[in-house]
């Protein structure tokens, strides 16, 4: 709800994207890219989401946060490559 559907929030749009488009994103508020390949720790898309992120509050925001489970797949899938799969 908040990064889709043309609202782009922090100017990250994940509505109606690419892989590319997710891969080569960066957030306005860090000016660092949203995933880094291989780099969950170097990732604001991973970051945000866990319990003690880098800056601003957990996402996603005013809902419950990811699951330990969803936190673990979205941390594999970027250090793994974040391959388009």
């Amino acid at each position: 709800g908040c990064h889709g559907g043309g609202s782009s929030q922090g100017g990250l749009n994940l509505g109606t994207v690419t892989h590319n488009d997710v891969i080569t994103a960066t957030g306005s508020t860090t000016g660092g890219l949203v995933v880094v390949p291989n780099d969950a720790a170097a990732s604001t898309l991973y970051t945000q989401t866990t319990s003690s992120p880098p800056f601003g509050n957990q996402m996603p925001k005013g809902r419950p946060p990811l699951t330990t489970e969803q936190q673990n797949k979205l941390r594999d899938w970027i250090n793994q490559g974040a391959a388009n799969n």
